[in-house]
C-alpha cells in the first residue's frame, strides 16, 4: 500500500506561485528560452510518522 503524501497546501500554493512568478521575471528579462528548463520547486517532505 502506498503512504498518502500529505502536503501542506499553502506551503505548495505559495512555492507555485514563487516559481510562477520566476518564470514571468525571465521572460520579461529575455531570459525564457535559456532558464526555463532550469526552474523547479521541491515540495515538503511527508512527516514522520
Amino acid at each position: 500500500m502506498t503512504p498518502k503524501l500529505e502536503y501542506q497546501p499553502d506551503e505548495v500554493r505559495r512555492s507555485r506561485a514563487n516559481l510562477a512568478f520566476a518564470l514571468r521575471a525571465a521572460s520579461l528579462h529575455g531570459l525564457a528560452q535559456v532558464v526555463c528548463n532550469d526552474f523547479s520547486i521541491e515540495l515538503p517532505d511527508q512527516p514522520a510518522a
